[in-house]
């Protein structure tokens, strides 16, 4: 992608990966070619969850949390930490349950002062059948 004059961010857009990370992997193509990407391990800790957990966690968050036992009509995440604690056995902080979230491919709300910037998703179909993901401002009333 480099070599086609994609800018580090595209390139880290693209891919799902931080820019910092496409700047490393464009330092390491300057510097010893394209063969040195090929090396390229992936960084930091393993989840903690497996795949298992992952897609059991997606399907639980379809629904809402009162079907698992919280007092509440939406998603916090607080109550998601919780809940990945209380099916999983594995514990994670509130801040980093949104990475998680992303990972499965979830959009995480902004909250407090900026959740009146926030667009909101809407699955909807187009009349041939086709899915539009549709975003805009919610309308608090």
């Amino acid at each position: 992608m480099f070599a086609c004059g994609c800018s580090r961010s595209a390139v880290a857009q693209r891919l799902g990966v931080s820019r910092s990370t496409a700047s490393r992997w464009f330092r390491l193509w300057v510097d010893e070619g394209a063969a040195s990407l090929c090396r390229w391990r992936r960084q930091g800790r393993r989840s903690r969850l497996d795949a298992s957990d992952q897609a059991a966690l997606h399907q639980d968050l379809a629904s809402p949390p009162r079907v698992h036992g919280f007092d509440q009509d939406r998603w916090t995440l607080a109550a998601i930490a919780c809940h990945v604690e209380k099916t999983t056995g594995h514990r994670y902080h509130r801040r980093h349950i949104g990475k998680l979230l992303r990972r499965l491919g979830w959009t995480v709300p902004p909250v407090g002062r900026f959740a009146s910037h926030a667009l909101r998703r809407v699955e909807a179909e187009d009349p041939e059948g086709n899915a539009l993901s549709l975003f805009g401002r919610p309308t608090f009333d």
